[in-house]
């Protein structure tokens, strides 16, 4: 009654007798609701614009965690969690997740069935190295990527997970069925409702920050554990193609990663979208019935991933308080005197899930990151390079003793960072206690042709004199046209050699079934080619297959010696251990 009164009167203010309506996150949801009551009383046409900033339309993974394991979800600056990290949590994660169980708006905000089916990642994902997920896996497989599978693992059909102790949170909650249920019929009538011709729809959708599109279930010091897996295709909650779900509207992006570069401008995310003036700006366009322009950071086509830098993302598991400053002094990760989120660093993330703490710093720079420990545990440090939406391993420490007094750092050069070590100080006493390397380091992969021009910056840029640079870089140029040379005789080779079995399967001499498979080996070796050594394998693979046909000992003799030709490469060999001798 209230409501209507209210919106009755904000009618009435109105020179066209009609009202827009603006919903941030969750308020879209309402939104949409609203107005599909009023359309179905007949009253649609009191409604002029509809924009949906940030909302997460058919839901978004983060919810996962949040109702499985009582991630602070939409808390500004992660509060209640910080203070948890920090042993001074008035509601803890544990009390978080016992009362989101009945909480049906949080069930409102997981991920529905159009966003299962129309969104190619798979939503929760099973760690296939760790015994501890095998009756999981037997279950639902490696990954649960339909929406019957999503309802089975969250219900927990058929008893295959224990329901966890209140405490045991990096274990999911089995959810209430109930609200579960609900959630699903009330987006299945209200996520395809088709808005009056009359009401203009609008959609903005945040873009170019960190946020979870999947949650990874492993292993972790002996327990079950999970992580996030990140997108940064999204405002740090809502991934865009729940953001940007309506068809039928105007759809425009925000880049938040382009806004938050600036070191003057302040960090905004999804829980403070309508704080910056240039979505206000949009906003205000709408109530005055005008068009809406692309900007530097507003645009109807989505940005491209190029657009953002690569990152080093670097995170710990464990009960400790994670901080970075960057080689200016600017420093992102809790602040412990105020409590809260600091994320000075321009460019940086800074995260929490399941008491696991990640922070995202742009990969070209130099770093100290530095640990307290907050209680007796084993602390896990990994440190990974985000390119391309995909986090690679680069260092891992595992099972770090950790205790209240424990302070560690470590830095990272953004060129180097699989050289980092860890300064440990277990008691807090101001002297070392371990100085530890990375338990599997991952060099990232690299061409042969990109060792070589590392090879000559490396030349470029030392101290030794021009006329030295010269003989070596002239040295380089001689092995680089060896390795050319080569690689065309490996693909001479083969082209020859598949021409040759073609030749023969015309004649009836070899089955076209034979050819295919014979086709696909060389095309791998060819693939291969990234290295002075071809995969081994592969060529055996294909000399097997030419032992197995059916035909003359003497023509299978021809193909198998052509394939001798590809191990010939003594050549790049001696003149590399020329170079290294030099």
């Amino acid at each position: 009654k209230r409501a209507k009164t209210h919106g009755f009167l904000v009618r009435s203010r109105s020179k066209t007798g009609k009202v827009t309506i603006v919903g941030h996150s969750m308020g879209g949801l309402i939104g949409k609701v609203l107005i599909k009551e009023l359309d179905y009383r007949g009253q649609g046409s009191l409604i002029d614009s509809f924009v949906m900033v940030g909302t997460p339309q058919i839901g978004t993974p983060r919810t996962i965690a949040s109702l499985l394991h009582g991630d602070d979800e939409g808390m500004p600056n992660y509060q209640s969690y910080v203070k948890s990290v920090l042993n001074h949590s008035v509601a803890d994660p544990a009390t978080v997740r016992e009362i989101a169980q009945n909480m049906y708006g949080v069930y409102g905000l997981l991920p529905a069935r159009k966003y299962v089916k129309s969104v190619d990642d798979p939503i929760i994902t099973f760690d296939e190295d760790t015994d501890l997920l095998k009756s999981w896996r037997e279950e639902w497989g490696n990954e649960i990527d339909t929406y019957d599978e999503f309802e089975s693992f969250l219900l927990n059909v058929g008893g295959i997970r224990n329901e966890p102790e209140k405490e045991a949170l990096n274990e999911p909650e089995v959810v209430n069925e109930h609200a579960f249920w609900a959630m699903d019929f009330s987006h299945q009538g209200f996520q395809d409702y088709t808005y009056p011709e009359e009401v203009r729809v609008v959609q903005v959708a945040g873009w170019g920050l960190p946020t979870v599109k999947s949650v990874k279930y492993t292993e972790e010091h002996g327990q079950i554990a999970y992580k996030p897996i990140f997108t940064k295709e999204g405002d740090e909650t809502v991934v865009y193609p729940s953001a940007t779900y309506n068809k039928s509207g105007e759809t425009y992006y925000f880049d938040l990663n382009a806004f938050n570069l600036p070191e003057e401008t302040p960090d905004f995310e999804h829980y403070n979208l309508l704080n910056i003036e240039e979505i206000q700006t949009i906003l205000e366009n709408v109530v005055k019935g005008n068009d809406i322009e692309n900007t530097q950071y507003v645009s109807e086509k989505k940005p491209i991933l190029d657009s953002i830098e690569d990152q080093l993302l670097v995170s710990v598991h464990s009960p400790v308080v994670l901080g970075v400053y960057d080689d200016e002094g600017r420093f992102t990760g809790i602040d412990r005197e105020k409590e809260e989120v600091v994320e000075a660093i321009p460019g940086s993330s800074y995260l929490i899930y399941g008491g696991s703490q990640y922070i995202f710093v742009p990969e070209e720079g130099e770093y100290r990151f530095v640990y307290e420990g907050v209680a007796e545990g084993q602390t896990t440090v990994s440190v990974e390079s985000f390119v391309d939406d995909e986090a690679v391993s680069v260092a891992r420490f595992e099972d770090i003793e950790t205790t209240e007094e424990t302070e560690a750092s470590f830095e990272i050069d953004g060129d180097t960072p699989e050289e980092t070590i860890v300064i440990v100080d277990v008691d807090g006493d101001g002297k070392i206690d371990e100085v530890l390397e990375p338990e599997d380091p991952q060099p990232v992969e690299r061409t042969l042709e990109e060792l070589v021009v590392l090879l000559k910056v490396k030349i470029e840029t030392s101290s030794m004199s021009a006329n030295l640079k010269k003989s070596l870089l002239k040295k380089v140029g001689f092995l680089e046209k060896k390795i050319v040379k080569q690689k065309q005789a490996i693909s001479k080779i083969l082209t020859d050699l598949e021409k040759f079995v073609a030749s023969k399967v015309k004649k009836g001499k070899i089955t076209e079934a034979d050819l295919v498979t014979i086709q696909q080996l060389i095309q791998s070796i060819l693939d291969s080619q990234k290295g002075v050594t071809l995969d081994q394998t592969r060529i055996d693979a294909l000399s097997q297959n030419i032992g197995k046909l059916s035909i003359k000992e003497s023509r299978k003799n021809v193909l198998l010696q052509k394939l001798k030709g590809l191990n010939r490469t003594d050549k790049v060999t001696k003149v590399t251990g020329k170079f290294s001798t030099t």
